[in-house]
């Protein structure tokens, strides 16, 4: 590789990084926050999310169609933990709303209803859904029909 190309990719490398970086914090003014539960059959609507009791954690419809985890940070921010990845300019691909859904599924629907995300919880009476709770660690877990049961994990997955 000539030096020229080389330099001209540091470069690259370094202005990427810091793109991430600067997006790995998220304003959170604005949000209304709805409690830390979300219950079956009930959505949050863009700008709309769920704060952990103790205050340290948010989840968050956002409006370019995430929904995401974040830790609360002293700048009245927070610091990305996880997301749906249900961003797009594409209206039929981006997130317009999250809802925990009457199957038992979290799900993050289009403006036109069609689910882009799910956690897949519905159907089988053992690990289906029932509702969701931020917890007061971060974790984000949706509970089943027994209400003591963890079915799902939003970072980690089925459990």
């Amino acid at each position: 590789m000539n030096k020229k190309l080389g330099q001209i990719l540091a470069v690259a490398i370094v202005s990427l990084v810091g793109v991430l970086s600067a997006n790995a914090q998220m304003n959170l003014s604005g949000f209304v926050y709805t409690g830390d539960t979300l219950q079956e059959s009930k959505t949050l609507k863009v700008k709309n999310g769920l704060k952990s009791k103790n205050g340290q954690f948010v989840a968050v419809m956002q409006e370019d169609g995430n929904f995401c985890l974040y830790k609360m940070n002293n700048e009245g921010g927070g610091d990305f933990i996880h997301c749906t990845m249900t961003n797009s300019d594409d209206v039929s691909k981006k997130g317009n709303f999250a809802w925990m859904s009457n199957d038992g599924s979290f799900k993050i629907n289009n403006s036109k209803q069609v689910a882009l995300w799910t956690s897949n919880t519905g159907g089988d009476n053992s690990k289906k859904g029932k509702f969701m709770v931020l917890e007061d660690d971060g974790s984000l877990i949706i509970y089943g029909r027994d209400s003591r049961t963890k079915v799902y994990d939003f970072k980690k997955g089925p459990m």
